[in-house]
């Protein structure tokens, strides 16, 4: 049943998540009205959607949460066009070794609140991209470092919903 469209995301060595659900760690498969995705590689420079092996069913995903700490060193395109997200619960995603944020949540166009508060982006080099054609009325990127930053650009292009975005801790 994939009326909750929920995608779970979470790292494990005994194929069950923090909660003890099980699930087929070869295959993407539908349990429980979640869509469950099983990785191990915290090492790999994501370059493209395709990299994540969920894309083809982003249509289908209505909230993403990460059930479980996952520290990954690229996060490009982690989300890109989920256009049916509204929600997103990621205060598990370790972003402190993160490098690559480009395009991370571009084209998802029907969540409202990105509350990203939780992310650590002190070694975080790329933005572009990262929140264009995004509908979201407000980001909080209150705890963004941009110290490192070689390149934003587009970071916001075509956010033409955002009414609130407080960019105070940038360094730019």
């Amino acid at each position: 049943d994939k009326n909750t469209g929920e995608l779970v995301i979470f790292r494990s060595e005994d194929g069950t998540d923090h909660l003890g659900r099980a699930f087929d760690k070869d295959t993407d498969k539908w349990q429980n009205g979640s869509l469950v995705y099983f990785t191990l590689s915290e090492t790999k420079a994501y370059a493209s959607r395709a990299d994540w092996g969920w894309s083809e069913n982003s249509g289908d995903v209505r909230k993403i949460t990460m059930a479980g700490a996952f520290r990954p060193v690229s996060t490009h395109s982690m989300f890109y066009h989920f256009g049916n997200v509204t929600e997103f619960d990621l205060h598990l995603l370790d972003t402190s070794h993160t490098v690559d944020m480009d395009s991370m949540f571009c084209y998802t166009r029907n969540v409202k609140l990105l509350d990203l508060r939780t992310f650590d982006t002190s070694a975080v080099t790329k933005f572009g991209s990262m929140f264009a054609e995004t509908r979201a009325e407000r980001i909080d990127l209150s705890s963004f470092d941009t110290s490192s930053a070689t390149s934003m650009n587009g970071m916001f292009d075509h956010c033409r919903a955002l009414e609130e975005v407080d960019l105070s801790t940038f360094d730019t």
